[in-house]
């Protein structure tokens, strides 16, 4: 598992600062490195320190007196400084927690020299602040993630590679009536999906519902869900997977191809109405040709 953030701080600022900040970043969908969180008994504290360092995105630094009065938060801090250090890249997020600039430059000028959010301005606002960095506006992935949740699925880290593999798949084309490597192409269940649009929005929710699509063709592929199928099977393959009902709605004539069985009457299920149509619609087409 990868984390959005590592919050560094000292156990005395648990109870009126740190848990509650944790609490309200869980919230908003971040995926937290703490203590309270990701320990479990018997786990190895420098071990799962190590881990949720190597692991996460950003590091959250809480400043405080108690903070530069304790040694586990500076091994913390530590390892933040030397991941920037190889990597070049901002990584260490410092909060002021009833300390000031003069306070911190005591202990550490280059830490008071940093842009810090402060404890002063609320959670609300700390919150808000952290969430301009780790999610920031215009991207396609962050808005396809918030989509994803809508949808009750909880998908990785948007560093994680899993968001490489959706970026490609979302450039496939529909594999049938043309002959194309099979890489280019998706498999059966697979459905036209959303243009990709001028803003990030728009590309967002096509990236998610590339992501539900791969989840479908995936789980059609290992259920071996085919035309021969129970059509009590292949309702139920549709009604469990977040968006796929919504999507046969909306392309029934697909829906037929690849579940003929559900257009028997009486095994249409959910999808009765929407076939009815579709089959009157036909009807009436082929009657004006």
């Amino acid at each position: 598992m990868l984390y959005d953030l590592f919050i560094c701080h000292a156990s005395e600022d648990k109870d009126l600062f740190v848990r509650p900040l944790a609490a309200a970043l869980k919230n908003e969908h971040i995926e937290v490195w703490y203590d309270e969180f990701s320990l479990k008994l018997g786990d190895s504290i420098r071990r799962s320190l190590d881990k949720g360092l190597l692991q996460s995105r950003f590091g959250l630094v809480v400043l405080s007196q108690a903070f530069f009065a304790k040694g586990w938060p500076q091994y913390e801090l530590d390892g933040l400084v030397a991941r920037e250090v190889c990597g070049n890249d901002k990584v260490i997020l410092p909060i002021w927690y009833d300390v000031d600039y003069r306070y911190v430059a005591r202990y550490s000028p280059s830490l008071a020299n940093r842009k810090a959010s402060t404890s002063k301005d609320g959670i609300e606002k700390v919150v808000q602040n952290i969430l301009e960095v780790v999610h920031p506006r215009g991207s396609p992935l962050i808005a396809a993630r918030d989509i994803l949740l809508e949808w009750g699925i909880k998908p990785p880290v948007i560093t994680d590679e899993y968001w490489l593999h959706v970026v490609e798949a979302s450039n496939k084309i529909l594999g049938f009536g043309v002959m194309i490597p099979e890489q280019s192409s998706w498999d059966r269940w697979c459905f036209p999906l959303p243009p990709k649009g001028e803003d990030a929005t728009q590309w967002g929710e096509r990236l998610a519902w590339t992501a539900m699509q791969m989840k479908w063709v995936q789980t059609a592929e290992m259920k071996k869900i085919s035309p021969l199928t129970h059509p009590d099977n292949v309702l139920d393959f549709i009604y469990s997977h977040p968006g796929l009902f919504e999507t046969c709605t909306s392309f029934p004539k697909l829906l037929a191809e690849y579940a003929p069985q559900l257009t028997i009457r009486g095994f249409e299920g959910r999808l009765e109405e929407v076939i009815e149509k579709e089959y009157n619609k036909s009807c009436a087409s082929s009657i004006t040709h």
